[in-house]
């Protein structure tokens, strides 16, 4: 299928994903944003919302979890630097590191865009909202990924539970498995 077909088919009436990578807390520089949409819109050159303009490139979005044990969560995001080496551009705009960014993800209905006559800037739904941890190469050539982190997930401390046992050939043993509360088990040997 060619590329004018694909565009042919685009219904901008389902669901649009719009990415957002904000370093303007950061570096304090307003222009130090890139807006990115997955699809091309109605004329190929990206879709409008809330007055900011998302160009179409192509990106994708996998929610992970850290460690086994913890519930801190984060997302991994590939994108594609093979045409006119965007991101890297921008990484290197904004001082070779884009630790600290924030990574937001928009769910909107194409009907609510700015270019459609329902346009409704609050007609959304924050799918992600993560600070940039890392980025690394992908394992595509022209990939880069972004690592990021919840902001809101927090580590879960799991208690231990230890216990102490009294002289081997003693009368009487102690086990404590709770050590808020002192528990003597003994027995007599005889």
């Amino acid at each position: 299928m060619s590329l004018v077909t694909h565009r042919a088919k685009e219904d901008l009436g389902g669901l649009v994903y719009l990415l957002t990578i904000d370093m303007r807390e950061v570096t304090g520089d307003p222009t130090h944003v890139l807006r990115f949409v997955n699809n091309y819109g109605e004329d190929g050159t990206g879709v409008q919302y809330q007055g900011n303009q998302y160009t179409p490139h192509p990106y994708n979005l996998q929610q992970i979890k850290r460690t086994a044990k913890s519930n801190k969560t984060g997302a991994k995001l590939f994108l594609s630097d093979n045409e006119g080496l965007t991101i890297t551009r921008f990484i290197d705009k904004v001082g070779g590191d884009i630790q600290g960014a924030r990574v937001i993800e928009l769910k909107v209905y194409g009907r609510f865009l700015d270019s459609s006559p329902d346009a409704n800037a609050l007609a959304y739904v924050k799918r992600l909202d993560h600070v940039v941890s890392y980025v690394e190469d992908g394992d595509k050539i022209g990939e880069i990924v972004i690592q990021t982190l919840d902001p809101l997930s927090k580590e879960i401390n799991v208690p231990t539970i230890s216990f102490t046992a009294g002289e081997p050939n003693g009368t009487a043993s102690a086990i404590n498995i709770f050590p808020a509360v002192n528990r003597n088990i003994s027995r007599e040997r005889g």
